[in-house]
């Protein structure tokens, strides 16, 4: 898990330091997405680019559901 969010949270491309502040860090900030794609993802599988309003900012996430636990691969403010 530590290497995921390193790579989501680490990288300046992604433009997500707004919203670590806002939530108070990562796991804050993965909480408030999870609580977003509540219902906008597969059951099982790949999502790709789900488009989500979190306070303002729309963000874009990609993972994957498996045995129904939401694992994020990326995410990113365009």
């Amino acid at each position: 898990m530590k290497n995921k969010v390193n790579h989501i949270f680490d990288k300046a491309a992604h433009n997500l330091d707004l919203l670590l502040t806002k939530f108070g860090g990562p796991k804050n900030t993965f909480r408030a997405v999870l609580n977003k794609l509540n219902g906008k993802l597969p059951v099982n599988g790949l999502f790709k680019d789900i488009s989500i309003d979190l306070e303002g900012y729309n963000v874009e996430v990609s993972g994957m559901v498996v045995g129904g636990i939401t694992k994020i691969g990326t995410m990113f403010i365009p």
